[in-house]
């Protein structure tokens, strides 16, 4: 699952000219291309990843983090930002609006397909 994710976000920056980063930065990948290729052969690259998501989150306040930093966890943990679901679930009224208004703006589901396909456009 995580190859086919890498492949259809090295395919998304192929098609958004995001830069490869320079061979000097790629470990051990002297021969990789100096450009993003689109035919999933791409090894996982977090610096490409990095760009691409800084590509698509330009009008966002986003920070990169590195894989490399370790997080505090003696006194933190992920369960201290729990959210209730119920915070996070439309009520009924607001989920069937937001139905209405997708099958009003996409009367053929194929359309709407299509448009899902393209989330990263922005």
């Amino acid at each position: 699952m995580l190859r086919d994710l890498w492949r259809d976000l090295a395919g998304i920056a192929h098609r958004l000219e995001v830069p490869a980063p320079p061979r000097a930065e790629r470990a051990g990948e002297s021969d990789a291309p100096d450009r993003i290729v689109d035919d999933g052969s791409m090894p996982y690259d977090p610096v490409v990843y990095a760009r691409l998501f800084q590509r698509m989150l330009r009008h966002r306040n986003a920070e990169t983090l590195a894989h490399d930093v370790i997080l505090p966890t003696e006194t933190l943990s992920v369960y201290d930002f729990a959210v209730a679901a119920r915070d996070l679930v439309p009520a009924e009224a607001e989920a069937e609006s937001f139905i209405r208004e997708v099958e009003r703006r996409y009367p053929d589901p194929a359309a709407l397909g299509a448009e899902i396909a393209r989330w990263w456009q922005t």
